[in-house]
């Protein structure tokens, strides 16, 4: 049987993993940013840390925590977040992994 967690209740997090090429790091980590700013002052966002492999520069990790799913709805759904994904953060990235997460 797999052990499956109790997600009644619990925050939304996510772990999003982008493959960045050497030159465009520093324009990703400072659109990064961007968005993280925004994305903090949104009521029902718990944390979103921008995190950086020690062994690969060009690995960028985000760990996304949101109250609940209607608040990380609410990020996704705002204007600066369609404004910035397509427009400045896409184009800046080659691979892109999001992974949903509970804790256990």
């Amino acid at each position: 049987m797999e052990f499956q967690p109790n997600t009644e209740n619990q925050p939304y997090a996510l772990l999003v993993e982008l493959e960045v090429a050497q030159k465009n790091v520093q324009a990703v980590c400072e659109v990064l940013t961007e968005l993280q700013n925004f994305a903090l002052e949104e009521k029902g966002c718990n944390a979103y840390e921008i995190l950086q492999s020690e062994e690969n520069s060009g690995k960028i990790y985000l760990y996304e925590c949101y109250e609940n799913s209607a608040a990380h709805n609410i990020h996704t759904n705002s204007n600066y977040f369609r404004d910035i994904i397509p427009g400045k953060l896409n184009p800046l990235i080659m691979e892109k992994r999001i992974t949903k997460v509970v804790t256990v």
